[in-house]
């Protein structure tokens, strides 16, 4: 079964900001890196001067967040099913993921497919214990072709763990 399409990243430029503004983890197999959504914005410049570097800084902050916004605030086309998006508090309750697998990794598609099946299974059953409004892209290393759906599991919790994604619960 296939993680819940309210929990998918599904555009290059939301991975593409996870890339630039997320932090990161890194274990034997995979690198974690998770964008939170900012909770206050800056108003004006430290030193009060309000120069150029302030402006810059605002501008920077204000387009990353228009970015978070529109990547999250996407709605399903309306001749889907009404009862679809029925439930969710607002788009930004749940937090998304997105899986970067290189030809590195494998030349077959086959085992590059069982490997994000296997990572996909994982965050599901971690799902629970993450933390909501988080954007979250796990990616696979080199050498990983070995690894079974166990190894994963427990390098995502760690991961998770050392960005402090879960809520505690476990």
């Amino acid at each position: 079964m296939a993680l819940p399409k309210q929990h998918r990243l599904k555009h290059s430029r939301e991975f593409s900001a996870v890339y630039r503004h997320g932090r990161k983890a890194v274990s034997q197999h995979l690198v974690v890196r998770v964008l939170a959504p900012k909770t206050s914005q800056p108003t004006q410049d430290p030193s009060g001067r309000g120069g150029a570097a302030s402006f810059q800084a605002v501008l920077d902050q204000s387009a990353l967040e228009d970015l978070i916004k529109e990547s999250t605030q996407e709605q399903p086309p309306q001749n889907k099913a009404q009862g679809q998006g029925k439930g969710l508090s607002s788009p930004q309750s749940c937090s998304r993921f997105g899986i970067s697998i290189s030809q590195k990794v494998s030349k077959r598609a086959v085992i590059r497919n069982r490997i994000k099946r296997q990572i996909r299974a994982a965050i599901r059953h971690l799902l629970p214990t993450i933390r909501s409004g988080l954007q979250v892209v796990v990616i696979v290393r080199p050498g990983s072709d070995v690894c079974e759906y166990g190894e994963f599991l427990r390098e995502l919790e760690q991961l998770f763990s050392k960005l402090e994604v879960t809520n505690g619960r476990s």
